[in-house]
């Protein structure tokens, strides 16, 4: 059991050790390929963690009302 929790603490670790530069590339890039592919749930989720890490970014905004409305989530 101990190793266990000192395997799931170091890879927690280990996870917060990229920079937000490349959480936010990564995030645009799989956004991207969702949003080619139309798989809106996956969509929603990536454009939400670019949202998170960029709130002044237009684009993922833009990609995120289009996905909501995609997926009939509106008012």
């Amino acid at each position: 059991m101990r190793s266990f929790l000192a395997l799931v603490s170091m890879l927690t670790l280990f996870a917060g050790c990229s920079s937000p530069e490349d959480r936010l590339s990564e995030h645009q890039r799989l956004a991207a390929e969702y949003l080619e592919a139309e798989r809106w749930e996956e969509a929603k989720i990536e454009l939400w963690n670019v949202i998170q890490l960029e709130p002044e970014n237009g684009q993922a905004h833009f990609d995120m009302a289009r996905t909501l409305w995609e997926l009939r989530e509106f008012p």
